[in-house]
């Protein structure tokens, strides 16, 4: 198996990796995103790749981050007819971040090249860390990583199951929570591979960065976001908070809500107002997948990405499925 490194090389964005075996027929890609903020995006953006895309069998998408996403419907443009396999969290997210793409940047694609993405989640029904075959002797596993909903970090096996098959880990962006130690609000905490691989291609924009414990603790977290809507309150002013579309403006939104509730009525007289199109889109999308179980090999029935932490900062048992007043799943 070769593994060539396109992107990112000397830059943050534009995540793609290209693996083939010529022996066996194999060629994919593993993410396949756009640059942004960077000096070679425009070059890159071209989406002139040094494959054919006729050529490539199928791509593995991490999560739906236009960095590592992008540039997926410049491969069909350009020939490519094979799946994008992820799970189905991150093609919703994908669809909704393509479509705003191209509303605000010059991409290689159009909306007919979004509508022929051939989207594939392997193993809709099977517990995270399973061997999904996407060939003869070719193995993916998922991985949940906690970044944003839907993001996997992706175990590529090649050859017969034994001591002679090979396996690289593709970490993709991880979240800063761990099992028991969940820093945000809604997210399950990411997980750690079932077994070691022989090779890992692991993120490193922020890898030397250490999260003090303040800046990991919600109840932190919410007395500074009260302190800056109390410095409001008092100047009479206005107060921009800007955040991600995705999973920042929800987590942002879960704090706020927090808040307010438990100012007892000491900010009724603010005006909250969410100025995003696109996370106004996406919250059905998460809304749902924060509603989505799983069953564990041990039998039992757990959120598949809502965190252990979301329950028990309301009091409810998180080993229960979240219901609506009236009796409905959320």
């Amino acid at each position: 198996m070769q593994v060539r490194f396109l992107g990112p090389l000397g830059v943050v964005t534009g995540s793609c990796t290209w693996m083939r075996d010529t022996a066996r027929d194999w060629s994919f890609l593993v993410d396949c995103g756009i640059q942004q903020g960077e000096p070679t995006q425009d070059l890159w953006n071209e989406a002139n790749w040094p494959f054919d895309p006729k050529e490539i069998k199928f791509v593995i998408l991490t999560h739906a981050h236009m960095d590592h996403s992008g540039l997926i419907p410049a491969l069909y443009r350009k020939g490519f007819k094979g799946p994008v396999f992820c799970t189905q969290e991150t093609q919703k997210l994908a669809v909704e971040l393509l479509k705003d793409g191209i509303l605000h940047s010059e991409l290689p694609y159009a909306p007919a090249d979004i509508e022929r993405v051939i989207w594939r989640e392997p193993g809709t029904d099977q517990p995270f860390g399973n061997y999904l075959p996407v060939d003869n002797d070719l193995f993916l596993q998922f991985f949940r990583t906690g970044h944003i909903v839907g993001a996997v970090s992706v175990v590529v096996s090649w050859g017969p199951k034994g001591p002679d098959q090979r396996s690289i880990h593709f970490s993709g962006d991880i979240g800063p929570g761990a099992e028991d130690r969940e820093t945000l609000p809604l997210l399950r905490f990411r997980m750690a591979p079932s077994m070691t691989s022989h090779y890992a291609v692991v993120e490193s924009t922020y890898g030397a960065v250490v999260r003090t414990p303040e800046r990991q603790d919600a109840q932190k977290r919410r007395v500074a976001l009260q302190q800056l809507l109390d410095r409001t309150l008092e100047q009479n002013g206005a107060l921009v908070l800007p955040a991600f579309s995705i999973a920042r403006t929800q987590d942002l939104m879960f704090d706020l809500h927090w808040v307010v509730a438990d100012g007892n009525g000491k900010y009724d007289r603010m005006k909250f107002v969410l100025d995003s199109p696109l996370a106004r889109r996406v919250h059905p999308v998460i809304l749902e997948a924060l509603n989505r179980t799983e069953r564990t090999y041990k039998g039992k029935v757990r959120p598949r990405w809502l965190g252990k932490q979301f329950f028990r900062d309301l009091g409810l048992d998180d080993r229960t499925p979240l219901t609506s007043r009236r009796g409905k799943p959320f």
